[in-house]
C-alpha cells in the first residue's frame, strides 16, 4: 500500500518551532521581522519591553503583546534575591499582556522573566535576556485587611521571608519602640481617638534592615439614638421614660449638660462591644415648666464618636377636653363611660364644682362616672394635676340627660288568641326589660286561670312550660298572666288570651 502526506502541515509546524528558536540564530536576510530573533534590529531578540512594579501586597508585570502566528501565550517566570534561581510560577494567554503576582517573596527583590510560548508548547529561549527586578517591602495587613474596626484591639499580619526581628509602632518615627522577635502575627491595640490608625513596621535579617511600611484602619462610627417620652412631644412627669438604641457600644454617657463631666451624669457600661434597640430606662428632670432636654454620648473602645439628643415639654394642662358616654346626650343607664384627653397624674371627679381632698386618685384617660337614678341632667366636674401642675387653672366639664327605663315584663308566645289543645305542652316564653340603675328581677310569676307557679332563673328571658290539662266540652278562653318584682319593689306584668279546645 502507497501513503502519500501533503508537506503544508509539515512546514507550518517546522516554521512555528523555527520562529521561536531563531532567536538565537542570524536573520535569514536583511530586514527580517521575527521579533524573537536577537538579529532584530528593532527588538534584538527581546520584544517584550517587561516591565513590573509593586503596589499594596502584590507584584504587577505588564509587556508588550506579541503578534505572531500560533502563539499560545506566556511563561512567567520569578526568581528571588534569596531562591538563586528562576522557577515557572505561572503562564498568561497569548492575548495578556500583564499579569499580577498576588503573594510575592516579600522583603526580598524579586527577578521576572517572560518567555513565549509556540503553537507546539515550545518556550522562546530567555538566555542573556535581563530580567526586570523588583524591590518587594515587607507586608502588613491590619485585621485582614478591613478597612474600619470598633475594637481598639486587633490583629496585625506580617510576611517578610527569612525576617528573624521586628518592630512595630505608630509612630513613623519609632520612638521608644523596640525590636522583638520576628512573627507572622501580632496583636496590637491601637491609640484612642476615633479617626485613621497607621501602624508603622519594620523587619530585619541579619545586618539588612527594611524600610518602613504601614498599613491604616479607620475607626468604625458609633450610631445612635435618644428618644424621651415614647416620642411625645409633652410629658405629666417629670420622671421620664427614656429609650436609647446604637451599634458597636462599649458605654453611653447621659446627661442633661451638653458639655457633660457633671456628677448627675449617668454612664451605661457594656461588658463588650454592644448593640442595643430601645432600652429603656428613667431620667429624673426637675418639676418646673422649662423644657426637658437630655442628651447621650455613645462611646466605642476608641473614645466619644456621637451624640443624641431629644426633648420633652411639660403638659401645663391647659388643653384638656372631657367626654360622657362617647359624646351622646342621653342615657338610659346609671354608669356611662369617661374619657378625659390630658397628660396628668392624679384626677378629681366631682358632681359639682367642689373637690374634697379625698377624691384625688391615679389619672386614668379612660373611667367610668355614676350618674344619678332620676331623670334629669348631670354634669361632671373633673381637676387634674400633674408634676409640673400643681391644678388646673379651670376645670373641665360634660353633661348628659338621663331618661331612666322603666321596669317592664313582655309575653312572647303563644300569641294573643292562640288556640292550643287540650293535654298538650305549651311553652310560656317572654323578656323582662330591667328598670334603670336596677338588676334584673330574679323570678317571674305566672298565673294561667287557677294554676301559679314560678320561673326563677334570674334572666331577661324566661321560659315556662305549661301542660294544658282543662278539658273543656267546647273551646274555653284562658288568659295568662306574666308579673315580676325588682329590687326597689317595682312591679310590671303582661297579659295574653288563649283558646283551649279539646282533643280529637
Amino acid at each position: 500500500m502507497r501513503i502519500s502526506t501533503s508537506p503544508i502541515p509539515l512546514l507550518l509546524l517546522l516554521a512555528g518551532t523555527l520562529l521561536l528558536a531563531s532567536c538565537d540564530s542570524k536573520p535569514s536576510r536583511e530586514g527580517t521581522t521575527n521579533p524573537l530573533d536577537r538579529g532584530n534590529p528593532s527588538t534584538n531578540g527581546n520584544p517584550y519591553g517587561l516591565q513590573g512594579s509593586y503596589a499594596d501586597g502584590s507584584v504587577t508585570l505588564r509587556w508588550n503583546r506579541l503578534s505572531i502566528d500560533g502563539l499560545q501565550g506566556y511563561t512567567i517566570f520569578r526568581m528571588s534575591s534569596l531562591d538563586g534561581e528562576f522557577a515557572r510560577v505561572d503562564t498568561a494567554g497569548a492575548d495578556a499582556a500583564s499579569w499580577t503576582d498576588p503573594a510575592p517573596p516579600y522583603f526580598t527583590t524579586s527577578r521576572y522573566r517572560i518567555a513565549a510560548i509556540g503553537f507546539d508548547g515550545s518556550e522562546a529561549d530567555t538566555t542573556g535576556r535581563p530580567p526586570v527586578e523588583v524591590v518587594v517591602p515587607p507586608l502588613l495587613r491590619l485585621a485582614g485587611g478591613a478597612a474600619t474596626t470598633a475594637a481598639r484591639t486587633v490583629s496585625a499580619s506580617i510576611r517578610a521571608e527569612e525576617a528573624d526581628r521586628m518592630t512595630l509602632s505608630e509612630d513613623s518615627l519609632f520612638t521608644g519602640a523596640e525590636w522583638e522577635s520576628f512573627d507572622t502575627s501580632k496583636t496590637w491595640t491601637l491609640t484612642e481617638g476615633k479617626g485613621t490608625k497607621t501602624l508603622y513596621l519594620r523587619a530585619a535579617r541579619g545586618d539588612s534592615t527594611s524600610d518602613t511600611v504601614a498599613d491604616t484602619i479607620r475607626t468604625a462610627p458609633t450610631g445612635g439614638t435618644l428618644v424621651l417620652a415614647g416620642g411625645d412631644l409633652t410629658t405629666a412627669r417629670a420622671r421620664i421614660p427614656v429609650a436609647l438604641s446604637g451599634t458597636l457600644l462599649s458605654k453611653v454617657v447621659l446627661s442633661a449638660d451638653t458639655l457633660f463631666g457633671d456628677a448627675a451624669d449617668t454612664t451605661l457600661l457594656f461588658d463588650s462591644l454592644a448593640t442595643i434597640d430601645s432600652l429603656g430606662m428613667e431620667w429624673a428632670f426637675g418639676t418646673d415648666l422649662s423644657a426637658k432636654r437630655l442628651y447621650a454620648e455613645f462611646w466605642n473602645e476608641f473614645g466619644p464618636d456621637t451624640i443624641a439628643t431629644d426633648s420633652v415639654l411639660p403638659d401645663p394642662l391647659t388643653n384638656v377636653s372631657v367626654i360622657l358616654a362617647g359624646g351622646d346626650s342621653i342615657a338610659s343607664v346609671c354608669e356611662v363611660s369617661l374619657s378625659i384627653n390630658a397628660k396628668a397624674t392624679l384626677m378629681n371627679l366631682s358632681s359639682v364644682l367642689d373637690f374634697p381632698p379625698e377624691n384625688w386618685t391615679v389619672f386614668k384617660p379612660n373611667a367610668t362616672w355614676t350618674i344619678g337614678d332620676t331623670a334629669g341632667t348631670y354634669t361632671v366636674w373633673v381637676q387634674l394635676s400633674n408634676d409640673f401642675t400643681n391644678l388646673m387653672e379651670s376645670p373641665v366639664s360634660d353633661a348628659i340627660r338621663f331618661v331612666p327605663i322603666r321596669l317592664a315584663i313582655s309575653i312572647t308566645a303563644p300569641a294573643e288568641s292562640s288556640f292550643v289543645v287540650e293535654g298538650s305542652t305549651v311553652a310560656i316564653t317572654g323578656n323582662v326589660v330591667a328598670a334603670s340603675c336596677r338588676a334584673a328581677p330574679d323570678s317571674v310569676d305566672v298565673e294561667i286561670g287557677a294554676s301559679l307557679f314560678t320561673v326563677e332563673n334570674g334572666t331577661t328571658g324566661w321560659t315556662a312550660s305549661w301542660i294544658v290539662d282543662e278539658e273543656p266540652a267546647d273551646t274555653t278562653a284562658l288568659r295568662i298572666i306574666a308579673r315580676t318584682r325588682d329590687e326597689a319593689d317595682s312591679t310590671a306584668s303582661d297579659t295574653v288570651l288563649v283558646f283551649v279546645v279539646p282533643s280529637k
